[in-house]
């Protein structure tokens, strides 16, 4: 189920858009969208995609999405983030994890080089890191997912308002 909703979300995650990490979760459930069709067996949520990183490095856009089984029910909730950088050479991200050290699963969506100049190329790399719905709901204050690469570390932040407005907006919408 998960790998059905990566093909698709990579292609979101590399459009512009606004960034909603500072909107209040109201705007944010409003802006949950739905993807369904006859021909899947499953049903799609998406929050709207936040950007980050720093000035002149890394930027991320990422986004809380979830999988529902139509048969089943069973929801898997996960982020998908694409790093965005130029360097001479991969960052190849290989780990996440969460304050503290906890461990998170990283699936490999893509990676891709879109120019290069002399040396310093334009790479992409987007992840997926599959989160547990206990660990949404308890985030009080935010979520930060460090990502490892051979560059540095780098994390996204997912603040608080965000988490609330996408649980919110997939719980609106799966009541529908």
């Amino acid at each position: 189920m998960l790998r059905k909703t990566v093909l698709g979300a990579v292609l979101l995650l590399s459009a512009c858009a606004v960034d909603y990490s500072k909107q209040p979760a109201a705007k944010i459930a409003a802006n949950v969208a739905v993807k369904d069709n006859a021909f899947s067996n499953v049903r799609n949520y998406s929050a709207p995609i936040i950007q980050g990183g720093s000035g002149l490095g890394m930027h991320y856009a990422a986004m809380l999405v979830a999988s529902a089984d139509k048969s089943t029910g069973v929801v898997e909730h996960s982020l998908l983030v694409n790093w965005d950088y130029a360097d001479r050479r991969w960052a190849f991200f290989s780990s996440a994890s969460l304050l503290g050290g906890i461990p998170m699963q990283l699936i490999t969506a893509d990676r891709s080089v879109s120019s290069c100049y002399g040396q310093l190329c334009s790479y992409s790399e987007s992840f997926v890191v599959p989160l547990p719905l206990p660990l949404l709901a308890g985030a009080k204050n935010g979520l930060q997912i460090a990502f490892s690469s051979n560059l540095g570390q780098y994390v996204v932040d997912l603040p608080v308002n965000y988490i609330l407005g996408y649980l919110s907006g997939v719980g609106e919408a799966r009541r529908r």
